[in-house]
């Protein structure tokens, strides 16, 4: 999980643009609402901090609603502005999905569904960059049914820079299989843990998260015991495993999955003791 860049893209010339290059019929219908358009903007910059207020206007957008939403799609000025989304994003996330860090993103959220909210159809700060597995779960709904948000939205949600994603190992010298807990730990009233967790548990993330480090694990208990077979020392070890946490976390963040499993092999002293005892 990392911070988003909101996108540096004149949203108010997007959309005059778009308008100006549609035929006559739908230009026609959407120039009498292209300022109430640009309020709807402004109102959601105004509430970068309490998302939660921006509630849907579908009635006041029924007579062109099938306009906005053919804002989004191929035309030659959103498809500019979406190659400058992409450049100016951190090379992380042009590789990896934000909302999973697992697949590669190949398609933009819409934050706000352009069903419900077809005003932001195109505003940058509404579309997020993702993949398509994660778009889809997400569906078009972002609140539960007590009104909480159920997804981080990575513009405007503050993502804690401490270490809340953990991974933790354990066996004994007879396990075949070594014991796995992934887990969410956040300090004592951070604002942003409720969303955090249900963006976890709805794109379940800690049982992808688990199936994903038991392949990685195999392979790093392997460098182990190739390096415990070439002499190297258990301090020795300890050594290259935090060099390894260092340099993917200064990468990819704290809370990255497979920052997390260094991070909780050096905190699994008894498991990383049976692994060279084992080599």
């Amino acid at each position: 999980m990392i911070q988003l860049p909101c996108p540096n893209i004149d949203n108010d010339l997007l959309l005059d643009t778009i308008i100006a290059n549609k035929k006559k019929k739908k230009r026609g219908a959407l120039l009498p609402f292209k300022d109430r358009i640009k309020e709807r903007y402004r109102y959601y910059e105004k509430h970068y901090d309490e998302l939660e207020a921006i509630s849907s206007l579908c009635s006041t957008w029924e007579p062109i609603k099938d306009e906005l939403i053919s804002c989004y799609g191929t035309n030659s000025a959103f498809s500019a502005a979406r190659r400058e989304l992409i450049t100016a994003m951190p090379t992380v996330v042009q590789n990896h999905c934000p909302y999973c860090m697992l697949n590669r993103p190949n398609t933009l959220d819409h934050y706000f569904d352009k069903t419900d909210y077809p005003e932001y159809a195109v505003f940058f700060p509404n579309l997020i960059l993702c993949c398509s597995e994660c778009n889809t779960i997400k569906g078009t709904s972002i609140y539960d049914s007590t009104g909480q948000r159920n997804f981080i939205h990575f513009y405007y949600d503050r993502i804690p820079d401490y270490q809340f994603l953990f991974i933790r190992f354990k066996n004994t010298y007879e396990d075949v299989v070594p014991k796995i807990k992934v887990y969410l730990h956040f300090q004592e009233f951070e604002r942003q843990e409720s969303v955090i967790t249900s963006h976890f548990c709805n794109l379940n993330l800690l049982g992808k998260y688990k199936d994903t480090i038991n392949d990685k694990l195999s392979a790093i208990m392997n460098e182990i015991r190739i390096t415990v077979d070439a002499g190297f020392t258990y301090d020795d070890i300890q050594t290259i495993l935090g060099i390894r946490h260092q340099a993917i976390t200064t990468q990819y963040g704290c809370n990255y999955w497979e920052s997390c499993i260094y991070e909780g092999l050096l905190n699994s002293p008894e498991f990383l003791d049976n692994i060279v005892l084992q080599a």
